[in-house]
């Protein structure tokens, strides 16, 4: 063993005069790098596995998968391939049925968050302040009654979506076949509504948030101003007891005064920026939930016949970005 220890450790002398200490660093950073990303890679794996429990998680991560073989099968459409056609819309049905299963029951979980928003804001009202701002109020009312819309849109969407889904399965008999285009181009129109009111909502939720920053600022420099008003008084009563032979050392005094009043409010200006510029990232989510409707607004308007064929590219592809953004959203949740 020891003539064996000595044979490497000459093999491995012998290769570092060979290729240079250079070598030994760029080994090492690429171990490192390996191992940073051996890292990364298993915090991607744990997250996509806390995802893929939950049925949210789930119903995403099959959008997503379902609206490719979409976007796959509207691109290879033109191209006169008739097998890859075929498949993709075969796996983009089995998908659809998929998620629609896994849906099934949720417009009672709808129908309970709808009653839970109008009894919080029952709640909120009454609890209201005299002193609270009109205009806010008034935009609060606004995002509120886009809320409940929005949710009794979606409730009602799903209930129909069920009774489509009964209907695929033939659960109804022979009305089935009718019954079936009529609840599918209800469901649209609900969720076409849907999207519309929370849109509206996201409008007003901005418009509220953004004149609540400016009721914060004005009443953060209110007192700033007060403060000053009552500094000069302050001053000017002083002045008027000292004597001549104290002017030199007022002016000084007022000097230091002014420069350190003209510190406070530089800070005070930094400080309100500072806030000004956390509204961005307080509606991130708001913006991203935003662009995520506008992606969807296509999907039920092809449905329901108000965009033309051609446009089936185009609605697969928003409906793509609009998976991702939504899997996105709940993977930082």
């Amino acid at each position: 063993s020891s003539s064996s220890n000595s044979s490497t450790h000459s093999s491995c002398v012998l290769w570092i005069e060979i290729m240079g200490d250079s070598s030994i660093f760029h080994v090492a950073g690429l171990i490192h790098r390996l191992k940073v990303k051996e890292v990364q890679l298993e915090h991607v794996v744990k997250d996509l596995m806390v995802v893929s429990k939950s049925t949210v998680g789930r119903d995403k991560i099959y959008r997503i998968c379902q609206y490719l073989a979409r976007l796959f099968a509207s691109i290879v459409k033109s191209s006169n391939r008739h097998i890859a056609y075929s498949r993709a819309k075969l796996l983009e049905k089995h998908l659809f049925v998929v998620r629609r299963t896994m849906r099934v029951m949720t417009f009672i979980n709808h129908y309970l968050e709808t009653r839970e928003a109008l009894q919080l804001e029952k709640t909120r009202k009454g609890a209201l302040d005299d002193d609270a701002d009109v205009k806010v109020e008034r935009m609060q009312s606004y995002v509120h009654f886009a809320h409940v819309a929005a949710l009794v849109c979606k409730t009602l969407r799903m209930l129909f979506d069920h009774i489509t889904w009964a209907c695929k399965l033939e659960m109804f008999g022979s009305q089935s076949a009718t019954l079936s285009p009529k609840t599918s181009t209800i469901s649209n129109i609900f969720w076409l509504s849907r999207l519309m009111f929370s849109l509206t909502q996201a409008v007003f939720e901005y418009k509220k948030t953004i004149l609540q920053a400016a009721i914060q600022q004005r009443q953060e420099q209110q007192p700033l101003n007060d403060d000053d008003d009552d500094d000069a008084l302050v001053d000017n009563n002083k002045s008027s007891n000292h004597t001549d032979n104290n002017v030199v050392c007022s002016r000084d005094n007022d000097a230091n005064s002014v420069e350190t009043k003209k510190e406070d409010e530089l800070e005070s200006a930094n400080a309100d920026m500072k806030k000004i510029l956390q509204v961005p990232i307080h509606l991130t989510q708001l913006q991203l939930t935003t662009i995520r409707d506008l992606c969807d607004v296509p999907i039920p308007a092809f449905s329901l016949g108000l965009l033309p064929q051609s446009a089936d590219i185009g609605v697969a592809l928003m409906g793509t970005v609009s998976s991702i953004i939504g899997l996105y959203q709940v993977w930082n949740k």
